[in-house]
Formats: C-alpha cells, sequence, structure tokens
C-alpha cells in the first residue's frame, strides 16, 4: 500500500484514515514491538503515579520510592522511544514505498535522530508537568509530542535546531493538529470506558455465573484502586498510541509533499497509472 495525497486535503478524517491504512500495512510486526517497547514505560509510569496518590500528604516522607520509581521511568524512557522511532520509521517507509524491500530498514534508527527525539521529549516532559494542570495546554503538548514523533526518523544527525524546526513546519496547520489531539483525547477516554466495562464484565461472568471466588480480584479490579485505574489508562493508551503515531505520520508527509510538490507528481503519475485489464 502506497498512501496517495489527493488535492491539499489535510481534513482531520482523511489523515485519521490514511493512520488507520498505515496500521493495517504494517501488520503485526512493527505493531508488537512497539506495543512491547512501551510496556515499561507505562508500568513505570503507572508504578509512580499509583504511589504519589496512595500516599498523599505523606508523599514527602518516601523520597526513596519515588526516586526508585522516577529511575526506572528513566531508564524506559529510550527503549519505549526507540520502540516508537522503530514504528514512525516503518510507517514512512510505507507511506512512500521506500526501501520496503528491506526488511530491517525500520530498526536501523539513526542515533542523531534518538538523540534528538529524546530532547524533545524531555523538553515537553517538562513543559507537560508545568503547563499540563491549565488543561488547556493538553492539545498543544499532544499535537507537539505527535510531531515530534512523526518527524524524529527525518534528519539523522543531532541538533536541536534542525529537530524543532521540522516540527513546527508541520505546525504550521493547527486546525489539523487541534482536530487530530481531539479526536485522539475522545478516543482515549472511549477505549479507558470500554475497557474497565469489559475487565468488570469479564470478572462478573468468572465469578456469576462460573461461580468461580474472585474476592480478591474484586477488590484489585475495582474502580476504588488506584492501581487499576492508572493501569486501565496504560492499557486505552497503548491501544491508541499507533493510530496516534500513523496519523500524526500521514500529516508530516501532506505537508512535506506540499512544499516540494510531491502531492503533484503522486496525482499525476495516480491519474496516469494504466487501468487493469484495458
Amino acid at each position: 500500500m502506497v498512501a496517495t495525497v489527493r488535492g491539499h486535503d489535510l481534513a482531520v478524517t482523511s489523515l485519521l484514515n490514511e493512520g488507520e491504512d498505515l496500521v493495517r500495512g504494517l501488520g503485526g510486526r512493527w505493531l508488537g514491538l512497539l506495543v512491547l517497547s512501551q510496556l515499561p514505560w507505562r508500568y513505570a509510569e503507572c508504578r509512580f503515579l499509583a504511589h504519589v496518590f496512595e500516599l498523599g500528604e505523606e508523599v514527602g516522607d518516601y523520597g526513596a520510592l519515588l526516586h526508585l520509581d522516577g529511575l526506572m521511568i528513566a531508564v524506559a524512557l529510550p527503549l519505549a522511544l526507540y520502540g516508537r522511532a522503530v514504528y514512525v520509521r516503518a510507517a514512512h517507509a510505507q507511506w512512500s514505498a521506500d526501501a520496503l524491500g528491506n526488511a530491517w530498514y525500520p530498526l536501523k534508527v539513526p542515533l542523531g535522530s534518538l538523540l534528538n527525539y529524546l530532547a524533545v521529549t524531555l523538553t515537553l516532559e517538562i513543559l507537560f508537568l508545568l503547563l499540563g494542570w491549565t488543561v488547556i495546554a493538553l492539545l498543544p503538548l499532544a499535537g507537539l509530542a505527535g510531531l515530534a514523533a512523526a518527524t524524529s526518523v527525518l534528519s539523522g544527525r543531532p541538533g536541536l535546531a534542525a529537530a524543532w524546526r521540522r516540527i513546527f513546519e508541520a505546525h504550521r496547520f493547527p486546525r489539523a493538529l487541534f482536530g487530530l489531539g481531539l479526536v485522539i483525547g475522545l478516543a482515549l477516554l472511549v477505549a479507558w470506558i470500554n475497557l474497565l466495562a469489559l475487565l468488570e464484565v469479564g470478572v462478573w461472568l468468572v465469578g456469576g455465573p462460573l461461580g468461580i471466588d474472585l474476592a480478591s480480584w474484586r477488590i484489585l479490579w475495582s474502580t476504588d484502586n488506584p492501581y487499576f485505574l492508572f493501569w486501565v489508562w496504560a492499557g486505552a493508551r497503548i491501544l491508541v498510541e499507533p493510530f496516534w503515531l500513523a496519523s500524526h505520520v500521514a500529516l508530516v508527509n501532506r505537508v512535506r509533499s506540499r512544499s516540494s510538490g510531491e502531492d503533484l507528481r503522486r496525482r499525476f503519475a495516480e491519474l496516469t497509472l494504466p487501468t487493469a485489464g484495458l
């Protein structure tokens, strides 16, 4: 599957549809690698948030525990970013049909790209901690995070200036970014609610009709348990993340096609392609 650019369409529905096509075209191999790379990071995040929520006002007395949680996040973050970069690199190759004959191409992410992505991600994480409580900043930060991932493999040379320039090249279309952020946010909420309901129904089915004693599981898999809520939220993020990345890859490639004239060349090739059977 080679994605095509039709006109100058940056509609959110079109980007989401193209992102879905990319996810489907990439198959289970790269999807599995992405999920596995995210699991340690999500676990460390859930552990940290649950400890903070559970300790409450006494959180200051458990510095060693929170320090360990933070260390786990720091160790898991590079692996998670590498998994994202591999998935994005595979999506870019799928979009443009470049290097599709080389099965190992997505894995060979340049070190400079990873260093740039790590630095940009740390900057965005700091901004999220400083501004996330305002709620208004969440959509812009989510858009920047998506663009940071989608542009992370476009340059192999270390340099923050070039990395941010690529991000803001696609950020010139705020309507598309805002729309993507809003839809992805709603998808996260829906996925979270569905997972909660699915797990609750699962516990009820096993403990009710089957008559199996699940008293301890009812406590663990309860909405009163912050660990359970955070874990289900992490599961929702893992479910939505492939589509989040792929839709931003589609946006970045369409913006690049606009500036380079690639969209016109693709459209011309599509129109002049011989029709099968003629």
